[in-house]
């Protein structure tokens, strides 16, 4: 769920296997890992996602978390407050459904809204990512506002990267033009 949207999305390639990222994590760690950013796709997607967290808490090393909000629902927050991530990153692609299904092709705002509060009140640290498309654009303002209005940090780029071949999008289609950006620039400014 991001800024290439599929209506079908199916895998074709084979994921590593809990038992395989813990085997490469041990030997970054024994290599002198430190920080670790989980991240996708969705990391809060992946069957393993636990148990590779918690092996990274007990090796020590401090980890960040990238989501896009939707699988943050209480009981993932209650794991995560037991051993908190040093940051927590949620992705915010909309101010209302409207936005949220223009730029994901889904209608979650509700739900990550309600996930993104939840977190900050069991006392995670969160900050806003919103990365700003060609799909957001239209509702760039109110967006904007919601992330202002929920009062955590945030950071807001434009920096996409081309979807895969298999996809069907291509990065002219969602990324916006340099003047776009500095338009958004502008106006985020004006409202801080």
């Amino acid at each position: 769920m991001c800024y290439v949207h599929l209506e079908d999305c199916e895998i074709k390639h084979a994921i590593l296997t809990t038992e395989q990222w813990i085997r490469l994590i041990d030997e970054a760690y024994e290599a002198g890992m430190t920080f670790a950013t989980l991240t996708g796709g969705e990391a809060l997607y992946y069957p393993g996602f636990k148990a590779i967290y918690q092996h990274l808490c007990d090796l020590g090393v401090i980890i960040t978390l990238k989501t896009n909000g939707v699988l943050l629902d209480q009981k993932m927050i209650e794991f995560l407050v037991e051993r908190p991530p040093y940051c927590t990153t949620i992705s915010v692609y909309g101010g209302s459904e409207e936005a949220y299904e223009a730029v994901t092709g889904k209608r979650v705002f509700s739900l990550v809204d309600r996930n993104i509060r939840n977190a900050k009140s069991a006392g995670l640290a969160i900050n806003i990512a919103l990365t700003v498309s060609k799909y957001m654009a239209p509702y760039f303002k109110d967006t904007l506002s919601y992330v202002q209005s929920t009062g955590l940090v945030y950071n807001m780029s434009s920096y996409l990267i081309d979807a895969r071949e298999d996809t069907g999008r291509h990065l002219d289609e969602y990324g916006l033009s340099l003047n776009e950006m500095i338009d958004a620039i502008r106006y985020r400014r004006m409202t801080e």
